[in-house]
Order: C-alpha cells, then structure tokens, then sequence
C-alpha cells in the first residue's frame, strides 16, 4: 500500500518536530543536572553537608 503525498508529509514533519523536542528535553535536563552540581558544590553547602556528614555519628542525646 502506497502513502498519499500528505501523509508522507505529516510523518516526515512530525518526526523532525519529535527530534526537536527531543533536543530541548535533552539540553533543558543537561542544564538542570549542572545547575544542580553547582549547587550542591558550592562552598555556601559545605556546612550544612558536614553537618549532614556528621549525623550517624553524633549520640541520641546530642540531637535532642
């Protein structure tokens, strides 16, 4: 069976729009995942990761 001229169209125009989106899914969660590591590195964090780091160790009575 062979397609119409319009609905080859459609599928050739509807696969370029689904690569596209599929592009700004990508870029936009690449921007998010470095958005995050600048975040969870930077120096103003440290402390409270420390503190984070520090919480199996501490005694029940020294959290209360």
């Amino acid at each position: 069976m062979r397609w119409s001229p319009t609905c080859r169209t459609w599928v050739a125009t509807y696969r370029g729009v689904a690569d596209m989106w599929s592009g700004i899914v990508t870029t936009v969660l690449l921007v998010a995942f470095v958005v995050g590591w600048i975040w969870a590195w930077s120096p103003r964090r440290k402390r409270d990761f420390d503190e984070a780091a520090r919480l199996p160790l501490d005694d029940e009575e020294t959290r209360r």
